[in-house]
């Protein structure tokens, strides 16, 4: 008698003794650790050739002449088929074993694993899609409407020609300047003798010490002194109330390192008897920056492509310092490296033009002597404001 089956994993047909039956062994031809299956109904008759038994249930191939016929049966001759000898069964009796009774589920089982995985992943795959689609068309609406929607900080604006006018200047109080308190009085009184003047074509700016800091001013050189009131605007003026106090407050803190470094620099060079030392740098970092700290630091003039930078916001205005004869220009933001500005205004500006400006007594005063005003009482780092008879009055 003997047991024929299946490999489960790879179909070879294998023979072994009965008295095999339920144990371990390893299939001949793929391999794998399987156990014998114990036959449920009774053991058929083993075919004519010998069948060699323990220990290692090799099944003796039976001579071509002795191999069974298998095939249907028929009433006279059955068509013989030839049966290739069984592989050798090679017992394995220590290691996992494969459960030919029981492999059929962990298959169906490993299938259905295999499924759900894949359906997951297609899950994955299709909502990760869905989810690009909606976001791409979520931007691509916003910037659509956005793109049709109109500028609040747009439109047209009115400025003034100011003939002859003179701005207020701007103040550092001495206790935002960290330096030892006896070099900064020797220092501000030899700065009240000697100011540090910077000149260029368009403008003249002067850098003065005095008992309480330091004190910068501004007259225009060769180029048109222009207003461009900023109530005039709504949103412009809303804009400026809203932000122009953070803007303000956030160069405070930068002026005050630059003071400081100007007046360490100027006691460096003074010890070295450097009469004519290089300040240019503070003329941008220090001076413009000191007049224009609220929206004015952030506004330019366009003209021709060309950037002009605000060169004081006082008295609810922007001043400008633009060519001779300018009749019209662009406000826009100053754009970063990257294209962003913090102030997004788009205008149109029309110039008007004025015959001439009435100057104050005081504002007389300082022309003749260079000196600047005592009136000034602001805050570190702001423009001082205006004497409203020193920006002048337009002529009727």
């Amino acid at each position: 008698m003997a047991i024929q089956f299946d490999c489960p994993y790879c179909t070879a047909t294998i023979r072994v003794p009965d008295n095999a039956a339920g144990k371990k062994g390893t299939c001949p031809q793929c391999q794998t650790k399987i156990i014998v299956p114990t036959p449920k109904g009774p053991p058929e008759e083993s075919p004519p050739s010998p069948v060699v038994s323990a220990p290692n249930f090799l099944p003796a191939a039976a001579p071509p002449t002795s191999m069974p016929f298998i095939g249907m049966p028929s009433p006279g001759f059955a068509p013989p088929m030839m049966m290739m000898p069984a592989p050798m069964f090679y017992p394995q009796p220590d290691g996992p074993v494969a459960d030919v009774n029981s492999d059929d589920d962990r298959l169906a089982k490993a299938r259905a694993a295999r499924k759900k995985r894949e359906a997951q992943k297609r899950k994955m795959i299709w909502g990760g899609i869905a989810l690009v689609v909606v976001i791409t068309g979520a931007v691509g609406g916003f910037m659509l409407i956005n793109k049709n929607k109109p500028n609040p900080l747009s439109g047209d604006l009115t400025a003034t020609l100011l003939v002859d006018g003179k701005l207020e200047p701007a103040k550092f109080f001495r206790d935002e300047i960290k330096i030892d308190s006896e070099l900064l009085d020797a220092a501000l009184k030899q700065l009240e003798k000697r100011p540090v003047k910077l000149l260029s074509e368009r403008m003249r700016m002067q850098i003065r010490g005095g008992a309480d800091g330091l004190q910068i001013s501004l007259t225009p050189g060769q180029a048109d002194l222009i207003a461009v009131p900023i109530a005039q605007h709504k949103n412009l003026a809303n804009w400026s109330k809203r932000e122009g106090g953070k803007l303000a407050d956030r160069h405070r803190k930068e002026l005050a390192q630059t003071a400081t470094e100007f007046v360490q620099e100027w006691i460096e060079a003074d010890a070295r008897g450097d009469k004519k030392p290089d300040f240019g740098r503070f003329h941008d970092e220090l001076g413009l920056t000191s007049l224009a700290m609220g929206l004015g630091s952030e506004a330019v003039a366009i003209i021709n492509g060309v950037e002009h930078r605000c060169i004081a916001e006082q008295s609810g205005a922007l001043y400008f310092l633009l060519p001779q004869g300018t009749k019209r220009f662009e406000l826009h933001g100053h754009e970063d490296a990257k294209g962003r500005a913090v102030f997004t205004g788009r205008f149109k500006v029309r110039v008007t033009e004025v015959d001439s400006i009435k100057k104050s007594k005081k504002t007389e005063e300082m022309e003749d002597d260079d000196k600047p005003s005592e009136s000034t009482k602001d805050a570190f780092g702001r423009p001082a404001a205006n004497d409203p008879a020193a920006a002048g009055e337009m002529r009727k």
